[in-house]
């Protein structure tokens, strides 16, 4: 499955909901005509399109306060979608010059959008260290499954077979990129990561496998190869062993399949205490439920 197609088949989750009004057309069209972009706009006349909806996103956020995580984490879905429509909308690619100076053109019509709006706590400001529009989507992804991560757990404990079944997909995509990033993002030094997101390691997709009763638990993991392949580093292990082959065979490698094969094997497949401790109780529960 395509990776857009991926993301417009879970149109439900919140971060999807979220993205879809970033892009959403304008109730009443602006006059405003950006004196500081307007030989830009000239040249790009789409770009008026993308500045007057950028002002509605900033509006809407310091209208709407929201949680410092979701607060975060929503300030890096306008930065990327800034990208995305460059990109997309105004089909400049990144290795054209003119991509990043439309982006700095824009993040100072940004900054002045950011003077006029009433609450100065909840302000979203442009980031000019982001760049590569492949990472900046791999992250979008993994911060999008972050964001859901309340969304996935509370459908898991509603039917946790038709969840993992419905999502699975979208969660072994998210799920690998997680575990790749893990030494990044809970790394001291700042990065890209831990600027957007505090406490990466209570996302951790064991934590929905560990709160799960225990009849739900036996089921899910025994019964639903599903859920074993997503929440547990021993089907991890088998989706790479999988992609590897499918390398070698040179059948067609997916885009799940690459995260596998260029991520952190030492993030994903790790000798820590808590990643042993991890597979043991995973085996144990197969073998308790086998006998």
């Amino acid at each position: 499955m395509e990776e857009e197609d991926l993301d417009s088949k879970y149109e439900n989750v919140p971060s999807q909901i979220f993205y879809k009004e970033l892009n959403a057309e304008l109730k009443d069209r602006v006059n405003r005509q950006w004196e500081k972009l307007k030989d830009l706009i000239e040249e790009q006349p789409l770009l008026k399109d993308v500045c007057d909806k950028l002002e509605k996103n900033l509006k809407s956020l310091n209208a709407n306060p929201q949680s410092e995580m979701l607060s975060k984490k929503h300030c890096y879905d306008i930065n990327y979608w800034l990208f995305d429509n460059v990109h997309n909308k105004l089909n400049i690619k990144e290795e054209d010059p003119l991509f990043y100076n439309i982006i700095d053109s824009v993040h100072s019509v940004w900054r002045d959008i950011n003077e006029s709006l009433p609450d100065k706590t909840h302000i979203c400001k442009p980031d000019s260290t982001l760049m590569d529009m492949p990472v900046l989507k791999e992250f979008k992804h993994l911060f999008d499954f972050i964001e859901n991560f309340a969304f996935f757990k509370a459908e898991a404990f509603k039917d946790t077979p038709k969840a993992c079944t419905k999502y699975f997909k979208y969660l072994e995509r998210s799920v690998q990129i997680y575990y790749a990033r893990e030494i990044f993002c809970t790394n001291p030094e700042s990065n890209m990561c831990n600027r957007y997101i505090d406490n990466y390691k209570s996302y951790n997709p064991k934590n929905v496998r560990e709160e799960l009763n225990v009849s739900k638990l036996i089921m899910g993991l025994v019964w639903y190869q599903c859920y074993r392949d997503v929440f547990t580093p021993l089907g991890r292990q088998m989706l790479r062993a999988r992609a590897l082959l499918k390398k070698k065979l040179k059948t067609n490698i997916s885009y799940e399949d690459i995260i596998l094969l260029n991520g952190s094997s030492e993030s994903i497949f790790s000798g820590s205490s808590s990643d042993s401790s991890y597979i043991v109780g995973y085996q144990a529960s197969s073998q308790s439920s086998s006998g």
